[in-house]
């Protein structure tokens, strides 16, 4: 990602990137509307570019998707010459990989934004949408996770206190009834 992009709607509003490009790398971004702009930092993976802001003064940290479009005329892109990017907002664990203790990997697709559910895609063909319950202190994501074939639903933790070891851990939900 290179240069300054415009947003469709409005001249005076763009992202601007610091050219880094290969896999895993981190680089800056800055959007700016007029005057007034934000610095943001982005990771270029293999499977998309994930973007973030610095901790807002409320201690909420705002994550973004970069998607490459290649439609035009589409109101919400940022363009630089024949190319564009959609800005899409996703939650914090977008694109984030994890192995449970059987050796599946999962990926989370970061859509558990506004109400809405994200899904969970296991390289086993298992697919289960996913609401974060709570971030905790102790480097840890508690989830609820639905499997979408059965309806069966898990209590989760996502582990990260080792940063290069996420692991999942997966416990049916027991309804007392």
């Amino acid at each position: 990602m290179f240069g300054e992009w415009v947003y469709s709607r409005d001249s005076r509003r763009t992202i601007t990137f610091d050219g880094v490009s290969s896999i895993y790398a981190n680089g800056v971004a800055k959007i700016a509307q007029g005057n007034d702009s934000s610095l943001y930092y982005y990771t270029v993976k293999e499977n998309g570019i994930i973007m973030w802001s610095q901790t807002l003064l409320g201690g909420k940290t705002l994550y973004y998707k970069i998607d490459f479009t290649t439609d035009l005329s589409n109101r919400n892109a940022y363009k630089q010459g024949d190319k564009a990017i959609l800005r899409i907002e996703v939650d914090a664990l977008y694109l984030t990989e994890a192995k449970d203790d059987n050796g599946v990997t999962y990926v989370f697709d970061g859509m558990n934004i506004g109400g809405e559910e994200g899904t969970l895609s296991a390289d086993n063909g298992k697919e289960y949408s996913y609401k974060i319950t709570s971030f905790n202190s102790n480097n840890t994501t508690t989830l609820v996770l639905t499997d979408k074939d059965t309806g069966a639903v898990y209590d989760a933790v996502l582990d990260y206190r080792d940063g290069s070891n996420i692991t999942l851990s997966m416990t049916p939900t027991i309804d007392i009834v």
